[in-house]
């Protein structure tokens, strides 16, 4: 699952989305401070949802895990599997390679 976690990283890097790059796991975490996405309440779901239908990736809102006053903490995070086929993984991060963010 290394080289899949490494792979996805570097997608989602080149795409402006920051890895917050785990020691283990499924799951990378990214900042998307970058992407044109305003301030408001639950980005992460708005984010989620244009990186879906511009980008064709989805991610997980990270704002879910939180109870309902630290919502806001997650704003601009969403997280991300890395437990896919290569395939999954590389049609991905094509997907963002080739929509990187301005």
């Amino acid at each position: 699952l290394e080289a899949k976690r490494n792979a996805l990283c570097e997608g989602l890097a080149l795409a402006g989305l920051m890895p917050i790059v785990p020691q283990g796991g499924y799951f990378v975490m990214a900042d998307t401070t970058r992407l044109p996405i305003e301030a408001q309440p639950q980005r992460d779901v708005k984010v989620n949802e244009w990186l879906t239908l511009e980008r064709g990736v989805t991610g997980i809102p990270t704002s879910y895990f939180y109870s309902a006053e630290n919502m806001h903490l997650a704003d601009n995070t969403l997280r991300f599997a890395y437990c896919k086929t290569d395939e999954e993984i590389e049609k991905a991060i094509a997907a963002l390679k080739s929509h990187a963010s301005p």
